[in-house]
């Protein structure tokens, strides 16, 4: 048995409709949703008396690709191509159905409302031709509407950065870093704060790196104890040109680096020989940044007197250079030097 052709069903819904709306009168209907639904149950129980594969003249169809219906409105011979249900020529009983679906409030879905709407699929039968908002753009719309209403603005969110670490501007290197040995004997304690800082050279060899003026330091306390009989390495503090600071006996104790002005005074060193040339500008500056420290801690006075190590002993020490330079710096006292002895070093 053939089945019937989309055109053949169409003109059976068509007379079945007809039939419909000549038994019934749009002013006795008390429940209209009703009617619509009536149409609809019978359209579904059509559709799915068709055999498996074949498809419902208005059934479901790719939105992409919308396939094109045919209708003998007129005649089963003059038959014309639609793409929308607009383009159907309605007879009576049509316009009529149109009317009463006209009169029915407007169809909700969900949060979804419709009103003057065409070519409308939900589903995959019923068209929307709606505009949709982006939630991003409701919700920035949303954030400027509260800024106007409030009239405060909205905070900025800014990336933040990592504090930087802090670093002290005068690095002291402690005893123990440099592996120093224990002093033979307790220290003299001298009167603080001091009014006298005294600066001098080791004349040795000098280093830029960490790790070679440890060893120069480590050299010059072996020295200090072994053959000048002291009881540790003579300064109270070494500056090396790597811009450090190194501890000899510290703060507030009598050294041995100037004969008759140990118990007056700190004795500040720096490592290398500087007859020639200047100790590199961060070991400068690392000196300079220990004076301050003093004052600030209460070792030394806001007033204290700087000397070269030449004004108190017959000794080259500083050297020319850095004696030229510490000359410029503030707190330097313009005393005589003393007369250098022929085999004064």
């Amino acid at each position: 048995m053939s089945m019937p052709s989309q055109n053949e069903k169409l003109r059976l819904s068509e007379e079945k409709a007809r039939s419909w709306l000549t038994s019934i009168d749009p002013s006795d209907l008390d429940d209209l949703e009703s009617v619509v639904d009536s149409i609809v149950d019978s359209d579904l129980r059509d559709s799915s008396d068709t055999e498996s594969g074949e498809e419902h003249a208005l059934g479901t169809r790719s939105i992409n690709q919308p396939t094109k219906l045919t209708t003998n409105h007129l005649s089963d011979s003059d038959e014309e191509q639609y793409n929308d249900i607009s383009q159907l020529k309605l007879s009576n009983e049509l316009n009529g159905l149109e009317q009463i679906v006209s009169r029915l409030a407007p169809p909700s879905f969900g949060n979804v409302s419709m009103n003057n709407c065409s070519n409308v699929v939900l589903g995959n039968i019923i068209k929307l031709k709606i505009n949709v908002k982006n939630d991003k753009d409701e919700e920035s719309t949303c954030a400027e509407e509260r800024e106007e209403n409030t009239g405060v603005e909205q905070p900025v969110i800014v990336n933040r950065t990592k504090k930087p670490v802090y670093r002290p501007a005068c690095l002291i290197i402690p005893r123990a870093r440099w592996l120093a040995m224990e002093p033979l004997n307790d220290y003299n304690p001298i009167d603080v704060p001091v009014d006298l800082v005294i600066i001098s050279h080791t004349a040795t060899t000098s280093s830029t790196k960490q790790a070679e003026n440890i060893g120069i330091i480590r050299d010059i306390q072996t020295f200090h104890i072994e053959t000048r009989g002291w009881d540790d390495i003579g300064y109270n503090f070494l500056i090396g040109c790597d811009g450090n600071v190194y501890e000899g006996r510290g703060w507030g104790v009598e050294g041995a680096h100037t004969f008759k002005y140990n118990n007056l005074s700190i004795g500040i060193s720096f490592i290398g020989c500087f007859i020639q040339k200047l100790p590199s500008p961060r070991a400068l500056e690392a000196c300079k940044n220990l004076l301050k420290l003093g004052v600030e801690e209460g070792h030394l006075t806001t007033n204290f007197k700087l000397l070269g190590h030449r004004q108190c002993m017959s000794t080259q020490s500083p050297g020319n250079t850095l004696y030229d330079e510490i000359k410029t710096w503030e707190h330097f006292q313009d005393l005589p030097q003393v007369d250098m002895e022929p085999d004064a070093k």
